[in-house]
């Protein structure tokens, strides 16, 4: 399994490279998955990982498949806890509602709420 910085590595060059392949500038790239230029530039050196709803967006725009890179960004993310559920085959819609909820909780409660979850898969690992 590759490393997460070779996984961030991998996502920013992907949509770098298909923003390339597409011809679009920052700007125009940006208005169409309607996200600041900033922003988008930010993901593409890897500064910041897109949000699932964002990577779908992108994928769209550039005719990808989200399903494959909104796994790596919340891997990127959320490491083992992703690759854990991503034993599921592919995350299914529950799963990635609970993710998403998981991301909007304060910093502190987030911190907590993987922990427990880390703990539950270190003892169904046991």
């Amino acid at each position: 399994m590759t490393d997460q910085s070779e996984k961030k590595s991998h996502l920013k060059t992907v949509f770098l490279l298909e923003r390339a392949k597409h011809a679009l500038s920052f700007e125009e790239a940006a208005a169409k998955i309607r996200i600041s230029p900033s922003y988008l530039r930010a993901i593409e050196t890897g500064e910041r990982i897109p949000s699932p709803k964002v990577c779908a967006r992108i994928c769209r725009a550039y005719g990808l498949d989200p399903r494959e890179y909104i796994a790596i960004a919340l891997t990127e993310k959320y490491g083992e806890v992703v690759e854990f559920l991503q034993c599921q085959e592919m995350l299914n819609p529950v799963l990635l509602h609970i993710i998403r909820e998981i991301e909007k909780l304060p910093d502190q409660k987030r911190t907590r709420v993987i922990e427990i979850v880390m703990e539950t898969i270190a003892l169904a690992r046991s």
